[in-house]
């Protein structure tokens, strides 16, 4: 019943409320969360930036809700989407490809068969190379390391990737080894990657 008695006058980054000004008190400057900008100038002049008013160059895509979080880029962690496309004569299990998306930055890639006798396979980007079929399915699923995702995602777009298989060369394959470059644990069998597939609605 005193709950209201308490007062907590410390606020984010350690500031200080200072219940006179209705400021923030940073020790060698105010800031003022009215306008989300410090009213004095950086004592570090143009060192820490062109505005020396600035309290955050990015508040909309800046964000820590943790604070865990050094910098911007830091944190590891975003997504990955599973698409799934209609499957059809010539393919009747349908073909996959994968979105990752990290502190702003999306890939999307699919593995393409590049000879018509199957001989040649090799990955790229959808925004470059959209399958031919409409989406039937997608799943999102929360990478830990979704920078080492995209990393391999780089480093494999272009590279000749021999016969394709479907056991152990193909979109499903490719789709799964994101995953687990992202740090998901998915089995390294074909029949465990498609049971993974499947416990996930595809």
């Amino acid at each position: 019943k005193h709950c209201n008695r308490i007062e907590q006058p410390i606020r984010f980054q350690g500031q200080y409320y200072d219940e006179e000004t209705g400021l923030h008190y940073n020790r060698f400057r105010y800031y003022d969360p009215e306008v989300g900008a410090f009213t004095q100038q950086d004592p570090i002049g143009l060192l820490g930036g062109h505005n020396c008013y600035l309290y955050v160059p990015n508040p909309l895509k800046w964000i820590d809700p943790w604070g865990l979080t050094a910098k911007p880029g830091d944190c590891p962690k975003g997504k990955a989407t599973i698409y799934k496309y209609t499957p059809t004569e010539e393919n009747p299990f349908g073909h996959y490809s994968v979105e990752v998306s990290h502190n702003g930055k999306v890939l999307h890639t699919h593995q393409v068969i590049t000879a018509e006798d199957h001989s040649t396979t090799t990955i790229v980007s959808v925004n470059d190379y959209p399958p031919s079929q409409p989406i039937a399915h997608s799943n999102i699923f929360e990478l830990p390391n979704a920078m080492k995702a995209q990393e391999y995602q780089q480093n494999i777009e272009w590279k000749e990737l021999g016969e394709y298989d479907r056991k152990q060369n193909s979109c499903v394959t490719h789709v799964c080894e994101v995953l687990r470059k992202g740090g998901i644990d998915v089995p390294n069998s074909a029949l465990g990657e498609l049971k993974f597939l499947k416990k996930a609605g595809f």
